[in-house]
């Protein structure tokens, strides 16, 4: 959609630039990576090194970048550092490094690589098996069995391009299959072959060549005022210049996009709109039962597209004796089976049906349902489909929620809220795992973690020695959990913290319960699950308009980075204030995100029985609302 709006005349102008605290801090972050890696590797790189900012600046001219950038392929430098290659087949580029390699030939030849400042490793058996190298000899890369490559879409796309600019230039190896690597946090280059399958049987480079041709048809169309694709929601929604002035009033006009309720994509969105099916009103107008037929496996819209070839005089034909007549339709027992178990046995059974008949797809009826409640008379509407149960209660309830650098990948809080419900009228106690003065090492974070299991199993063993039940609530568990494995993996050992076996057992335990699931159980949700989107229909609020994980990672940043200059300077002393400030936001925060699990926990227990369902026709309409 960018490329359109970009070469669209109707559009090209309506871009709103989107500038918030955390995107400037990624972007910082970034930059201020990329320039200590190249400081390092011009000191370690490989005798003849050449930083093309050396040479021309970091804001030279364009063409001077690409003179350079030749100049240094030609004489054959080891490794060229903000390299930029010249335009070739509507391509442009900069790979911040590229690697000379042994080749046949008179000529330099160069693969391409790019600094990320992401984790780019993982352990093995959780990733891609790799090469890696060292950036003081990044060539020959070697089997690196220590661990895995994090195969990253858009990092593997990247290197793809530039590797096409490469072959433009002439100056791809043309004896060695197409490769790139990544450089990371982790300091090593992390070498992938372009050519060998990383999502099933697709490749860097064909799914590369693929979405490039397809951009190349879009601006051209575009240029011609033509619209060959439309809007679909995506999480880049958010931080797009085009959402508020292009997409998102498109996407909210008349009932609004199918693709505005939580869980259709870009590829659901593709198959219904092949069958007509584009708005929330359209989807909410399928049949439950043909959508329930459609999720089982029975293909719809064959016997409808046979049916309406019947005459009006045969509507009473069995369904079973549709495949006799002059139809491409085959008999399917299976389908037919269904069908019968659906009351639905002759053709005037299937055309009485009402509504527009849906692609297949195990994923449809859960769709239908959920444009239903999209447009009911309340945000949320109690499933039809499930018999969950109460909602898990005990007589010491905790609530746990941690704070992590999505960045770093360390958690520097964990924050609980301990409820003695058995006790009427006393206030639930916020106590809270952090080190919010450092920026978060190792050693830290498996502190920390040590810290909350040694208090929460004091409250649990407690509880069991008194007789009474208690557990454990988090909101979205898998980050709670995958958090406490990957630390007990790395600091196995470190005093206090758990074992993978312990933290298995207290997940597989009656005492952990993932409250998110619990909701999602009871209830269609068709603006998503997120804590933040449940949480007010529950009646709580956070203390900060601006709450929100992307922000408290930027209230991180400024609680632990230490400033600069003399100690008593006006700009220190500010420094000191503000990380103060940050810290006390950081705990209300948390503080906040566990009171929301405790308030939907009870508002799931009372107010339940009077939501509306939307199990039958359709429910009462009511204005319908663009998802957030």
């Amino acid at each position: 959609m960018k490329v359109r709006n970009r070469f669209l005349p109707d559009t090209r102008d309506l871009a709103v630039p989107v500038d918030d605290p955390f995107t400037r801090m990624l972007i910082d972050d970034g930059n201020a990576f990329e320039a200590r890696i190249f400081a390092t590797l011009a000191r370690v790189g490989p005798a003849g090194t050449v930083n093309i900012d050396d040479r021309v600046g970091p804001a030279g001219r364009r063409d001077d970048r690409v003179a350079a950038t030749a100049a240094a392929m030609e004489q054959g430098a080891p490794l060229i550092l903000a390299g930029e290659l010249g335009a070739t087949g509507r391509r442009r580029g900069k790979p911040d490094l590229l690697v000379k390699v042994p080749a046949s030939g008179e000529r330099h030849r160069y693969v391409p690589g790019d600094v990320k400042h992401h984790l780019t490793l993982t352990t093995p058996g959780n990733g891609l098996t790799i090469a890696t190298s060292d950036p003081g000899a990044p060539w020959p890369p070697v089997p690196d069995n220590g661990c895995d490559g994090r195969p990253n879409e858009a990092d593997l796309l990247q290197l793809a391009h530039y590797w096409r600019m490469l072959e433009g230039v002439d100056r791809a190896p043309a004896d060695r299959p197409p490769t790139g690597a990544i450089l990371g946090k982790e300091t090593r280059l992390v070498w992938y072959p372009l050519t060998e399958p990383v999502w099933r049987d697709d490749t860097p480079l064909a799914r590369y060549d693929r979405e490039f041709a397809l951009r190349l048809e879009i601006a051209d169309a575009a240029s011609a005022g033509r619209r060959i694709v439309e809007p679909v929601r995506c999480d880049e929604c958010a931080g797009c210049e085009w959402h508020t002035n292009v997409c998102g009033p498109w996407l909210s006009a008349g009932s609004g996009h199918v693709s505005l309720i939580a869980g259709i994509g870009r590829r659901d969105t593709a198959k219904l709109d092949q069958v007509g099916i584009t708005t929330r009103d359209q989807l909410a107008a399928v049949d439950l039962t043909i959508a329930d037929l459609s999720a089982a496996g029975v293909n719809v819209a064959d016997y409808t597209a046979a049916a309406t070839g019947v005459t009006a005089d045969d509507r009473d034909l069995r369904l079973d004796q549709l495949h006799t007549l002059d139809n491409p339709l085959t008999r399917r027992p299976a389908q037919l089976n269904a069908l019968a178990d659906a009351a639905i046995h002759t053709v005037a059974d299937l055309l009485a049906r009402p509504g527009p008949i849906p692609p297949p797809g195990a994923g449809i009826a859960k769709q239908v349902r959920l444009a239903r409640a999209a447009l009911g008379p309340a945000p949320v509407h109690r499933r039809d489909d499930t018999d969950p149960g109460p909602v898990p209660r005990a007589d010491i309830e905790i609530d746990l929620d941690m704070e992590n650098d999505p960045i770093d990948g360390g958690v520097y809080l964990w924050g609980t809220l301990l409820d003695e419900t058995h006790r009427p009228g006393r206030q639930p106690r916020y106590r809270s795992f952090a080190d919010l003065h450092h920026p978060l090492t190792d050693p830290t974070e498996a502190d920390l973690l040590a810290q909350l299991w040694e208090w929460l199993h004091t409250v649990l063993d407690a509880t069991a020695a008194d007789g009474r039940t208690a557990r454990v609530y988090c909101w979205h568990q898998s980050a709670e959990l995958t958090a406490m494995r990957r630390i007990a993996t790395r600091s196995a050992g470190h005093p206090g913290v758990p074992t993978l076996g312990q933290i298995d057992h207290l997940a597989r335990s009656g005492h952990w319960i993932d409250l998110e699931k619990e909701a999602i159980q009871r209830l269609w949700l068709p603006d998503g699950s997120s804590i933040k989107t449940i949480a007010p229909l529950a009646g709580h609020t956070w203390p900060m308009a601006d709450a929100g994980g992307d922000q408290s990672i930027v209230w991180y940043r400024t609680a632990t980075t230490a400033p600069a200059g003399p100690l008593l300077s006006p700009h220190r002393i500010t420094a000191r204030r503000d990380a103060h400030r940050a810290r006390r936001k950081l705990l209300a925060y948390n503080q906040a995100d566990v009171e929301a699990t405790r308030a939907i926990r009870h508002w799931l227990e009372s107010d339940f029985p009077t939501v509306p369902g939307c199990a039958g026709g359709e429910p009462e309409r009511r204005t319908p609302r663009p998802r957030p």
